[in-house]
């Protein structure tokens, strides 16, 4: 994490000095695929923020970074669970969180007054992924909440993939433009928590699942010239 922040911090002093820079605030909806996307079946919202900059004036090309954070919906499960030989029923909510840094290398129409700007992205970089569950037993007023609330985390699991996205110009002097933007992240291997259980002490177990996050991530928000 530290080697992440220490990057940007570099590409973002170098973007200060840039010719030509901006910057886009984004909300989005990811939606996971595959194994990842039977853990998580609807979409997951969350923002993103993207940093740009020109080192070359003469060619349409840009470097920078995005960062983001994403936090699926609660999912709530009840099931019911044997302690002490007395059956209970019991409930589970969990949900995943998602931050992002990726470094980004843009190709885009280089004329800041051109109504329409299309640009293509490549995208690297890490997600991290974490799990919280949360386990409540049914009483009589209700639910009572279980104090040993499980998180699952790996840490940062490597990412790569490519936007499409097109600028839209909001001012005939170019400083602002709605941005629609489609990423595509295929992502290795991160670890996640389902299938709870009840031990005979009155806690929860998980079943630990290792899948693969790939993510399809429609955004729009809006970008701004910094220069």
């Amino acid at each position: 994490m530290k080697t992440v922040l220490s990057g940007m911090l570099i590409v973002l002093s170098m973007g200060v000095a840039a010719q030509k820079c901006g910057v886009s605030i984004n909300l989005q909806h990811a939606y996971a695929s595959g194994d990842f996307g039977n853990v998580n079946p609807g979409p997951i919202p969350g923002a993103r923020l993207n940093f740009t900059f020109k080192p070359i004036w003469q060619l349409p090309l840009y470097t920078g970074f995005e960062v983001a954070y994403q936090r699926s919906l609660n999912n709530s499960t009840a099931f019911n669970g044997a302690t002490f030989g007395t059956t209970d029923l019991y409930r589970l909510k969990s949900r995943n969180r998602v931050w992002s840094a990726l470094a980004n290398f843009r190709i885009s129409v280089p004329n800041e007054s051109a109504l329409l700007r299309p640009f293509l992205e490549a995208l690297v970089g890490g997600n991290n992924f974490r799990t919280i569950c949360a386990v409540s037993q049914e009483t009589t007023n209700g639910f009572a909440k279980i104090n040993n609330t499980s998180n699952g985390r790996l840490g940062w699991a490597f990412t790569y993939g490519g936007s499409a996205g097109l600028n839209i110009r909001l001012q005939h002097a170019g400083k602002s433009y709605l941005q629609f933007k489609t990423s595509y992240l295929p992502g290795f291997k991160s670890r996640f928590l389902s299938d709870p259980w009840i031990n005979n002490d009155n806690t929860a177990s998980f079943a630990v699942n290792k899948l693969t996050t790939d993510l399809l991530i429609p955004q729009a928000g809006i970008y701004f010239n910094l220069n």
